[in-house]
């Protein structure tokens, strides 16, 4: 019985001792990344920083069909919170690819939107505005909500 007790002290004995040493390791190391950041200028850093959030907003714009199998987890990562900061936002911007322009032989394209889309409103407008005598809008309120 005595023996069990001491085995199951021992192993934590020595899983406390490699935690203290795995803490230790971390501040050591966590000391130098301090050192070396103070010896770099802040406007090199801010222009690092500047760097990385230009890259990350301009790869969340890469269409999802050429976007590599193996960064398909990362991508879909920040489309998320590209779509999300929109949403949150407010702006007039669309996170969605929301049209789709169907060819009508012998007349214009017929252009399609989908709801919601923060583009119906200019569009429509823009549409009532063209008509020279009369103008067939269709729209519906499907209330999908």
């Amino acid at each position: 019985m005595s023996r069990k007790k001491n085995s199951g002290l021992e192993t934590a004995v020595k899983r406390a001792a490699g935690n203290a040493a795995r803490r230790a390791v971390k501040s050591a190391a966590r000391k130098e990344v301090k050192k070396v950041l103070r010896k770099i200028p802040l406007k090199y850093q801010l222009l690092t920083l500047l760097i990385i959030l230009s890259a990350v907003v301009g790869t969340s714009f890469i269409p999802e069909k050429q976007v590599p199998r193996a960064l398909e987890k990362p991508h879909t990562f920040l489309l998320t919170w590209r779509n999300r900061l929109i949403r949150m936002s407010r702006l007039p911007v669309s996170c969605y690819d929301d049209t789709h322009i169907l060819p009508n032989p012998g007349t214009d394209p017929i252009q399609i939107f989908f709801a919601p889309s923060p583009k119906i409103a200019s569009a429509l407008c823009r549409f009532i505005r063209s008509a020279a005598r009369s103008v067939d809008v269709c729209a519906f309120d499907l209330k999908l909500d």
